[in-house]
């Protein structure tokens, strides 16, 4: 099964209801486990085989939208360099 979770709440809010270091994620995936049938092993097995990325977004810098960043946090392209 594909899932994509996305937080507002990162970095000190991580722990927050919203944040990404919140059991949210974890109970939702548990419980759809469950749901079909599985147990903790299956549970488990998943959530090994599961891949995580990270990608905070508040210092991306949209090529669209360049002159809406803050002008000191611009992030350089590699055709910039």
């Amino acid at each position: 099964m594909n899932v994509v979770a996305l937080f507002d709440h990162e970095e000190i809010g991580s722990t927050s209801n919203r944040g990404a270091g919140s059991p949210l994620v974890e109970s939702v995936l548990e419980r759809v486990t469950l749901g079909l049938g599985g147990g903790r092993e299956e549970w488990r097995r998943a959530v090994a085989g599961s891949v995580c990325l990270s990608a905070d977004m508040a210092h991306a810098t949209n090529p669209n939208y360049s002159e809406r960043h803050e002008p000191g946090h611009l992030i350089a392209s590699m055709v910039d360099r």
